[in-house]
């Protein structure tokens, strides 16, 4: 077991070493995107494991919902990618005004259905709070 936090701060991953397989839990899905809790989980959190699994080498990684994939790595490198260019987004988007997550959901959100940014108003929130601690924007609370 592998403490694995990010989608929740008591996260864990199983992994068999001798396979290759990682149950990955809901930090990873078969498909789409995760949504971190907002409560407990933090982005920064999430972006350090999703590297961390990629070091592990996987060659299976099962989640708790949704297809194995057999070619982990590609999809988490996938993940990476997708939750970094939202985050250039979402800067973009409170540089340019927009300094509530609903706001910024309403402007970088366009391709993904309104019965879904409840989860994005999350996300966006979690991900101010990482560029809050990155240095990159002044606190999320203070900009409200």
């Amino acid at each position: 077991m592998r403490y694995a936090p990010g989608h929740t701060d008591g996260h864990a991953v199983l992994l068999h070493a001798e396979s290759g397989t990682v149950v990955g839990g809901d930090h990873v899905v078969g498909f789409g995107s995760v949504s971190l809790d907002p409560v407990c989980g933090d982005m920064s959190d999430y972006f350090a494991t999703t590297h961390a699994l990629i070091g592990m080498q996987p060659r299976l990684v099962i989640p708790a919902h949704g297809p194995p994939s057999y070619r982990p790595i590609s999809m988490l490198r996938q993940y990476l990618a997708h939750r970094q260019a939202r985050e250039e987004k979402i800067l973009d988007s409170y540089q340019r005004g927009n300094v509530t997550a609903d706001a910024i959901v309403r402007d970088v959100y366009t391709d993904v259905a309104q019965s879904m940014w409840p989860f994005a108003v999350r996300n966006v929130e979690l991900h101010l709070s990482k560029l809050h601690k990155d240095g990159r924007i002044p606190s999320f609370g203070e900009a409200q």
